[in-house]
């Protein structure tokens, strides 16, 4: 029976061709850009969830209060932040400094300028980056070692694997040599760590003044810190006032330096939080984009639905056979439904091709790498466009349609 019907359905498609080429080509063309604008609002966020330790992972902010016309509020910190807060509280398991400076790189006669990233020792052991060649386990524990991405291996050495391989740097009043230990995969899009060479924050004395480093009243460096599970951060920041006292002697003034701590998923789309290293999106712009991939698909459906029903009053005679026929109105109702799903379902499947062939061009406007996957997250949004819609489509002639009486139709 149900052969049967996709064969009925198939035929008529066939059958009427130009006006299911107008039906099927509207949606899957709204179906292809709700996929895009899909993609792009779920990778908006979902930014820096594909670390294993997103959700214990924080940054730390400070906030100097000196009055109504002195007031400091920044996420990035002190250096001397990173190393209290790991020797004051055990529920701190580790901590990540993350600078960013412009660079001259020289690779035999070739100069570049290039923007270097200055981290921790535990940056590989925090946060998830994909190595391709060489071993990230004490690649920077040597001030003289670097990890490059793939793109820059290529860009530099004309190579993937540029493992071994050297590079010069002026770091403070030294020309050094680097030794390239790992070569990583190149950030994604939604994270808010971009980077395309990383050195170890062992070069911080060469790079900054003392003074710098000891400061509490230099911000320099963003300090990323990670908790043991279970720990709250809520309660652990209740005991930074006790420790800025304990460090700050007697310039300590209670309400006037304030430490506090974010989440790493909280990063890219809090507008509250002063812009750190990583840019920061409004996050009314994924909604305003969600309304219109809603609005987009609606419209489509409405026009793909408004043509199918003026399709189906021209088969009325068609429904006054089969019933003289025997055919009972619970038959037709399954037939003209899985009709409406058959067609959405070619629709659906076109409009992942147009979907497919435009990403690129869509992620070059957008700068991203966002990728079509076969996953359960696009197969229930695919499955629940082709019955919505379908239903949609198949319920007038389905249900006013099939219960017109024969006699009433001849006549």
């Amino acid at each position: 029976m149900i052969i049967n019907y996709l064969k009925i359905a198939l035929r008529n498609i066939w059958k009427t061709r130009l006006h299911s080429f107008i039906t099927i080509t509207g949606l899957a063309t709204g179906i292809a850009c709700c996929i895009l604008i899909v993609l792009f609002v779920k990778d908006e966020w979902t930014f820096d969830k594909f670390h294993d330790k997103a959700d214990r992972i924080y940054r730390a902010w400070v906030f100097e209060n000196y009055g109504e016309d002195e007031q400091f509020f920044n996420t990035t910190t002190p250096y001397p932040l990173g190393p209290a807060l790991k020797e004051n509280f055990k529920d701190v398991m580790a901590y990540v400094t993350y600078n960013q400076m412009p660079q001259s790189i020289t690779v035999g006669v070739d100069n570049y300028n290039e923007i270097v990233t200055v981290v921790g020792e535990y940056f590989f052991d925090s946060f998830d980056f994909s190595p391709i060649y060489g071993r990230l386990n004490g690649a920077l524990a040597d001030k003289n070692n670097v990890v490059i991405t793939s793109g820059l291996a290529q860009k530099l050495f004309g190579v993937d694997n540029a493992v071994g391989e050297t590079l010069q740097m002026q770091i403070g009043d030294e020309q050094r040599t680097f030794n390239i230990k790992a070569v990583v995969e190149n950030p994604p899009t939604n994270s808010s760590f971009q980077f395309g060479i990383l050195i170890s924050d062992l070069n911080n004395t060469d790079l900054f003044s003392e003074r710098m480093l000891s400061s509490w009243y230099n911000v320099q460096a963003e300090t990323y810190i990670v908790l043991r599970p279970g720990t709250s951060a809520e309660s652990l920041e209740k005991k930074f006032p006790d420790m800025m006292k304990q460090i700050l002697g007697e310039d300590y003034v209670e309400g006037q330096y304030n430490v506090g701590l974010q989440p790493l998923t909280d990063i890219h789309l809090n507008t509250e939080m002063p812009t750190g290293i990583a840019p920061v999106s409004d996050p009314q712009y994924a909604y305003i984009l969600s309304a219109i991939a809603l609005l987009i698909l609606v419209l489509g459906s409405i026009n793909f639905v408004t043509l199918t029903i003026s399709r189906s009053v021209n088969r009325s005679k068609e429904v006054g056979v089969r019933k003289v026929i025997g055919a009972k109105r619970k038959q037709l109702i399954v037939q003209f439904l899985s009709e409406a799903v058959v067609t959405v379902s070619v629709a659906c499947l076109l409009g992942l091709v147009i979907a497919w062939f435009g990403l690129p061009l869509f992620n070059e406007l957008a700068a991203r790498t966002l990728v079509l996957e076969v996953n359960m997250f696009n197969t229930l949004v695919v499955v629940c466009l082709l019955l919505i819609i379908g239903v949609l489509a198949g319920s007038y002639p389905a249900l006013i349609l099939s219960r017109f009486s024969p006699v009433t139709i001849f006549k």
